[in-house]
């Protein structure tokens, strides 16, 4: 595919599309290392067309395009996160987590008064 076309994809699209570049570019390497492909330039081939489609999605997400697809970001644990990093009402991570901390004090000190 070219450029243009890779542009007129959406979010989505292109990452579905990146995904099964991706794939053939790995049945194309065990092709290779197995001999029943000769073919190498296919391998560079691939490549070219998934350094396209990350530009174009890279471009896409800059320009703030919405991805449809509904991705999530993964933690090293497994998890998943959203892919905002503002929390609560437009804070980020740190402002939240200040605001949690003041509250587990207040907690703390509510429970100590009450045990007296």
């Amino acid at each position: 595919m070219t450029t243009s076309k890779y542009r007129k994809l959406t979010i989505g699209e292109l990452k579905a599309e990146l995904a099964k570049a991706r794939q053939h570019i790995a049945e194309l390497r065990y092709n290779v290392r197995s001999r029943k492909e000769k073919d190498y330039s296919q391998i560079k081939e691939s490549k070219r067309d998934i350094a396209i489609m990350l530009t174009v999605l890279k471009e896409k997400m800059k320009a703030g395009e919405r991805d449809t697809g509904g991705t999530k970001r993964h933690t090293k644990n497994g998890r998943t996160k959203k892919t905002s990093d503002k929390g609560e009402k437009g804070k980020t991570g740190s402002e939240n987590a200040q605001e949690d901390k003041q509250d587990q004090k207040q907690t703390l000190t509510k429970k100590s008064k009450d045990d007296k």
